[in-house]
């Protein structure tokens, strides 16, 4: 059983959410760039941003925060040498 496969799959959408993130937001950047009131917090800039560009930097935030414990867990279940085809499918899921 490679524990290791879905840790790295998550570890490959993290990166693909940071890309989603960098090419929404660096036009935003460069539009304002200078002014520091657009380094705010998604929901607190004005004028609002769309619905779209507030969507992929809340995911940016989750996948970055969340899986924490995910990795952990991971990691000392592949150290340890315990993974079983159940241990392997909840990683996946």
């Amino acid at each position: 059983m490679d524990m290791l496969n879905p840790l790295l799959a998550m570890i490959a959408w993290s990166g693909c959410v940071m890309a989603m993130l960098m090419a929404t937001r660096i036009p935003v950047v460069l539009k304002y760039w200078g002014n520091l009131q657009h380094a705010k917090h998604s929901d607190e800039l004005r004028p609002k941003l769309p619905a779209r560009m507030r969507y992929v930097t809340d995911n940016y935030n989750h996948i970055l925060e969340q899986p924490t414990l995910y990795y952990a867990t991971v990691v000392y279940i592949h150290l340890v040498g315990t993974a079983t085809a159940l241990s392997v499918s909840l990683a996946w899921a």
